[in-house]
């Protein structure tokens, strides 16, 4: 049975982001995230920028402008770790600076989160694109984490995106994406379908009763989610995904111009 939807409405949401170097897909972003159908009164939005020296801070300040007066409130800050490197998603330089770095970040997000009344932080990566209805999804499934589903193969298979998500079993130490009929045809669900995972990331629902338990993320070689699902689960709290509540996850500028905006 499906939650009353004037309860979903009521919950205080703090959506919250790390922003670095985003100016290309920013502004895709944004649209996607001020299209959420969900009453903007009862949403805060906190934009951490990241070491960012690009025109992304501009973007945001412009977005702040315009659209402040919709929502509680909308705070863009600054974090500086005082790392200087260039990711390109190459496994020695994330293994030695980008997966502590980003643990940092994130837990400055989770602290943020901690000091405010609301039920719930929606934390999402900058480039991802949610549905509108993300909020009414993951709500209703009435998880303390429940995750959307994003496909992180569009560089590694280009043709099979699908096999690589952001869900993934974890047993003896070995981490697999999990994959089968319904992620591959997570656009065509009609009906929502909440599954329990041992790992979750980049675009999450979490509970104030989660941030309440000191949850964090920490270093890990497979990636800094990890170590936060695993702390999670740790203190009694399940990860799930709703695989029919599926995000696109812009890894290319090609790939941007391929979805109908």
């Amino acid at each position: 049975m499906q939650q009353n939807l004037s309860d979903i409405s009521g919950k205080k949401i703090l959506i919250a982001t790390p922003v670095n170097n985003r100016e290309k897909y920013l502004p895709h972003f944004l649209k996607h995230i001020y299209s959420i159908d969900y009453d903007k009164k009862n949403i805060q939005l906190y934009f951490l920028l990241n070491n960012s020296n690009d025109n992304s801070k501009n973007i945001l300040f412009e977005f702040m402008k315009k659209y402040e007066r919709e929502y509680q409130s909308i705070v863009v800050d600054n974090f500086n770790s005082g790392l200087r490197f260039n990711d390109q998603r190459i496994t020695s330089i994330r293994n030695k600076f980008t997966y502590n770095h980003l643990s940092l970040v994130r837990n400055a997000l989770l602290d943020y989160a901690r000091k405010k009344e609301v039920d719930y932080l929606l934390s999402v990566d900058s480039d991802i694109l949610v549905p509108c209805n993300i909020l009414t999804k993951l709500i209703n499934s009435k998880k303390n984490i429940v995750s959307s589903l994003i496909y992180n193969g569009y560089l590694v298979e280009p043709d099979k995106p699908w096999k690589y998500t952001n869900i993934m079993r974890y047993e003896s130490g070995s981490i697999e994406h999990i994959s089968n009929w319904y992620t591959k045809n997570a656009l065509s669900l009609s009906e929502s379908k909440v599954v329990p995972v041992d790992i979750t990331g980049a675009i999450s629902l979490i509970s104030k009763k989660v941030l309440d338990s000191g949850v964090k993320y920490g270093y890990h070689p497979k990636g800094e989610d990890i170590y936060f699902s695993l702390d999670a689960k740790s203190k009694g709290f399940q990860s799930y995904c709703d695989l029919s509540c599926f995000s696109h996850h812009i890894m290319s500028e090609k790939q941007l111009e391929s979805i109908k905006l």
